[in-house]
């Protein structure tokens, strides 16, 4: 059952900032992701995610043949953190580490920036609160450059890349 969001879920707030607000709708279930990924959230202090799509009719993964989740409204594509504090963290920005295919949750073969360790960590409790079958970050591929990608399937379980 596809749902937009009106306030917040478990005391985080998630934005849709770009393009058409069709893709701000989303699955049901998707929308229950977010409800387990609050807690993850909070413990990390952010009050807010800004993501860029959900539902993007047509989606194929890497402009191939296999449908991606944001056809059917069960991806999220966040972007923006925003902390209690007011500070803001940029996937785009501040995920320094952009090392092909590396481990996201393996220590960096460079120190992180207190911005990388930040976005690194709620990416990495993320995985294992086991919330999201997928999360995808820039480590992945060019087209995951500027947020990571958390999504709800039936394929694919606790696969942080």
């Amino acid at each position: 059952m596809p749902v937009r969001l009106m306030s917040a879920i478990g005391g985080i707030k998630f934005t849709h900032t770009s393009g058409s607000k069709k893709f701000s709708i989303m699955d049901c279930r998707l929308a229950a992701a977010l409800v387990g990924w609050a807690p993850v959230l909070r413990s990390h202090k952010v009050v807010e995610v800004e993501h860029m799509r959900a539902y993007s009719p047509g989606a194929r993964v890497g402009g191939g043949s296999k449908v991606s989740g944001h056809n059917f409204a069960l991806a999220l594509d966040a972007a923006h953190f925003i902390f209690e504090d007011g500070t803001t963290l940029v996937v785009n920005d501040d995920w320094a580490d952009r090392r092909h295919r590396a481990e996201p949750c393996e220590t960096p073969e460079t120190p992180d920036t207190e911005a990388q360790s930040a976005l690194r960590s709620i990416t990495c409790d993320t995985g294992q609160a086991g919330v999201f079958s997928m999360i995808l970050t820039p480590h992945y591929n060019r087209a995951h450059y500027d947020h990571l990608h958390l999504e709800v399937t039936d394929e694919v379980a606790g696969y942080v890349r």
